[in-house]
């Protein structure tokens, strides 16, 4: 068996994987798939020509005159492109999420490569750092997320259901971060609650269908529970005295309804 293994990554060496996968039959591509990458090809290759010739143009290689025709052509053929690719990908729900979420899924990584760049160079310290990777991070760790506001653009919402969550004051800026970088839109209200009578927030957040459980998970992942201290007297002491009690608060509380109809103003 071993023997067998070596000799097949020997023989295969030579071939790359695609044409492997291909020749084996091993992934089934649609023809609407096939049409996909054939017109985002064009759409890549014409923009990649109108670059080329605008810098031609700087650099005076070519006429102010020739490259105003030219320019003019060329976007007239670069917008009917991108339409064209737009027609594709909307026809099939299921390719335009996995473009979204692949798109979302960079530039995340793009923000926490600019994170590390800026620990690295000393301008953020390492708490900031930890603290805005880990936003970044929950947003990551959802798999095959549609990201409802980008599915949504363009059409009517269908957000089915409405969390309501208290959370601590604190925690109102990474939760807004990490929910918008997943994609919901939060109301927050300002409120106080608690027999420690402390300042939270109450969040109002619409979801569209099959996606109460990441927003959830994500509330809880960020939100988690903490011990305040708070002061009391000693009852024994001559004098007044502060004596810090130590105090459980939970991350956040959560409520989740059916709703019939949703509109924003």
């Amino acid at each position: 068996m071993a023997f067998g293994v070596v000799l097949f990554t020997l023989l295969v060496q030579g071939i790359s994987m695609d044409r492997l996968i291909k020749v084996l039959q091993l992934v089934q591509r649609s023809e609407l798939q096939d049409e996909y990458e054939k017109r985002h090809a064009r759409f890549v290759a014409a923009r990649s020509a109108y670059e080329y010739l605008r810098r031609m143009n700087q650099q005076g290689l070519i006429s102010e005159h020739t490259w105003q025709r030219m320019a003019s052509i060329m976007e007239k053929q670069n917008e009917a492109l991108v339409d064209a690719v737009r027609d594709v990908v909307t026809s099939d729900p299921a390719m335009e999420a996995e473009e979204l979420d692949t798109a979302r899924r960079e530039a995340l990584r793009a923000q926490r490569s600019a994170l590390t760049g800026l620990l690295r160079d000393g301008v953020i310290s390492e708490e900031t750092y930890s603290q805005l990777v880990s936003e970044v991070d929950v947003a990551l760790s959802e798999q095959s997320l549609s990201w409802p506001e980008l599915l949504q653009y363009g059409s009517t919402k269908d957000i089915n259901q409405l969390i309501t969550a208290i959370i601590q004051d604190q925690d109102l800026e990474q939760v807004q971060s990490v929910l918008g970088k997943l994609g919901y839109t939060v109301t927050h209200l300002p409120s106080t609650g608690g027999f420690l009578s402390q300042r939270n927030v109450t969040l109002l957040i619409g979801i569209p269908e099959g996606q109460a459980e990441t927003a959830v998970k994500a509330l809880q992942a960020i939100c988690r529970r903490r011990v305040e201290f708070v002061s009391s007297f000693l009852p024994t002491a001559s004098f007044p005295a502060a004596l810090p009690t130590s105090v459980t608060v939970s991350g956040a509380t959560i409520f989740t309804f059916e709703v019939e109809s949703y509109d924003e103003f």
